[in-house]
């Protein structure tokens, strides 16, 4: 597996390609600041939709039954091999890392 840091000019493309792959990808959301122990926000939720806005800088992740915002996002980092998305780190501009684990990999959306 292999983590690749994408550009921010990259990011609104990049989840507007990766939503057309999803199904009900299940996925784990877990959350990590400085100083702050890790937690587990989401445990198998089926991800709907992963989107950024760049006008408001803001990425949220859609499930049925949930909704993750992120605020000021000024890292996103892909855990993938050659053709599947493992998970997806975030860092918001205070440091908390945001952290998306999909339970099955998701095969990469093609550019």
């Amino acid at each position: 597996m292999s983590l690749t840091q994408l550009r921010k000019s990259q990011w609104q493309a990049y989840f507007d390609r990766l939503s057309r792959t999803l199904g009900a990808e299940r996925a784990e959301i877990e959350a990590a600041g400085l100083g702050l122990d890790r937690h587990v926000e989401a445990e198998s939720v089926p991800v709907a939709r992963i989107s950024y806005d760049p006008a408001s800088d803001v990425l949220a992740l859609f499930g049925d039954e949930f909704e993750h915002i992120i605020r000021h996002p000024k890292e996103v980092h892909i855990d993938h091999e050659v053709e599947w998305v493992h998970g997806i780190e975030v860092v918001d501009r205070d440091g908390e890392r945001h952290i998306i684990v999909l339970k099955a990999p998701l095969l990469l959306p093609a550019t």
